[in-house]
């Protein structure tokens, strides 16, 4: 049961391109949350690159976050990968770690768990992802932070 005192919920979405036009059932269910006071927030791999949008995402609210460029993670494994990426978001990391070191350290043990729990060399990728691992081309609903462990 969530904590009313905590204020509203909040929601992250992860999706590849934001906005999409093809991708009307996310901006319809970010509209709804929204109207009913959630708190949404979107993190996109990229921007959508489209000229048209859905009619609901003109309405929405929702900061968007665009993440830095990386590199493909399929066909490696993950600590080159670490390597070459992980410059790209120290200072977010370095945030998450003052605020919370042992919710952070606990989180990233999981995050490591997860992608070393693959078969073969690669990480994350379609063939090798846990069941119900988010797949870089799926969309996923995140929990509340707090669900993380991070309030």
């Amino acid at each position: 049961m969530r904590d009313v005192n905590r204020g509203p919920a909040e929601v992250g979405y992860i999706v590849m391109g934001y906005p999409r036009l093809s991708e009307s059932f996310i901006s319809n269910e970010i509209l709804q949350l929204e109207r009913l006071g959630t708190r949404v927030r979107v993190y996109a791999v990229k921007p959508g690159g489209e000229d048209r949008v859905h009619d609901s995402v003109k309405s929405i609210v929702a900061p968007v976050s665009y993440l830095p460029r990386m590199t493909s993670l399929s066909g490696t494994s993950l600590l080159p990968w670490l390597r070459a990426n992980l410059s790209a978001y120290r200072a977010a990391h370095g945030r998450l770690m003052r605020a919370a070191p042992l919710r952070y350290l606990g989180v990233l043990a999981s995050a490591v768990a997860i992608a070393t729990t693959s078969s073969g060399t690669s990480c994350c990728t379609s063939s090798t992802s846990p069941p119900g691992w988010a797949r870089p081309s799926q969309r996923a609903a995140i929990p509340p932070m707090r669900n993380a462990g991070w309030n």
